[in-house]
């Protein structure tokens, strides 16, 4: 008679043509772990197990509840891990950024790397915004989009809105926005919005009225929840979200703070990195 305490949770059984992929949970999804890591905490049953000889000579198992109940402690196996993070990175339509790390970033000048080791600060403890101006080709969506991918690996589940796609679609449909993708941006634990306020030609006269009480009730229903984490990634400057609508501009500043609110000089063409790559003409400024 042997003695088995059932320390694992219940899930699907392991079928013999069935091939197990995760060598380290059998494809539980989760392992045992101490108290101080316990992700999972349950009452589980402790089983008796009684070997049986069969008459033709084989032998079966029998599962006999005790009635002694102890704590599990278990966590998530770094293949769970992984799943989850797919599935989440897929659902919140981010799946290419798959790739985008803070292991490949590199930075060959000095700005970027101020940018890439504030990106670092905030990843550490994320607060509010993350909230990035520069031209085109700078590298801004890179950037943002490696630390939204940091923080979906974390746990957060995402949505990503490119600005000029989702109001283009919007100005199609009736001039309306979708309640439920607002419902959605609004509360969503991670929200990273591309090109915001994106308008041709830079001019912000050409923004609709639909965009602007847009931009405000998606800011001032996350600004209203600390828990939730917004990344935005514009062209516009400072000057242009103040003349577009000063108390949009006072909530960027308040959720993002000076350590995570970053305006790069528009009129500093060196900072485009796709057009000096094509070209050939690195500037000088190379980090040391």
């Amino acid at each position: 008679m042997q003695k088995i305490a059932q320390k694992e949770l219940d899930t699907l059984s392991i079928q013999n043509d069935y091939e197990v992929k995760c060598k380290i949970c059998n494809d539980k999804g989760f392992v045992v772990t101490t108290k101080e890591d316990a992700e999972l905490v349950e009452e589980r049953e402790e089983i008796i197990t009684t070997i049986i000889d069969g008459p033709d000579g084989t032998t079966k198992k029998k599962h006999t509840p005790t009635g002694v109940f102890n704590k599990v402690y278990t966590k998530k196996c770094i293949c769970k891990v992984k799943s989850d993070y797919m599935y989440r990175l897929t659902a919140g339509g981010m799946s290419n950024f798959i790739n985008h790390s803070f292991n490949n970033f590199i930075t060959k000048f000095k700005w970027q790397e101020i940018f890439l080791n504030s990106a670092k600060d905030f990843r550490k403890d994320p607060t509010q915004l993350f909230f990035i101006s520069g031209i085109a080709g700078s590298g801004k969506t890179r950037l943002c989009s490696t630390l939204a991918n940091y923080l979906v690996y974390k746990g957060y589940s995402p949505e990503y809105l490119l600005w000029e796609r989702e109001m283009a679609e919007a100005t199609d449909n009736y001039r309306a926005i979708d309640f439920k993708k607002f419902s959605m941006w609004s509360s969503i634990p991670l929200l990273y919005i591309d090109d915001f306020l994106k308008c041709m030609d830079n001019d912000i006269n050409k923004l609709t009225d639909l965009e602007k009480r847009t931009a405000r009730a998606i800011i001032n229903a996350r600004y209203n929840n600390p828990k939730l984490i917004t990344i935005i990634s514009t062209e516009l400057t400072d000057v242009q979200l103040e003349r577009i609508d000063r108390s949009l501009f006072s909530r960027l500043k308040e959720m993002a703070t000076s350590k995570y609110l970053h305006f790069m000089d528009p009129k500093d063409t060196s900072r485009d990195i796709r057009h000096l790559k094509f070209i050939g003409e690195w500037p000088t400024e190379e980090i040391k």
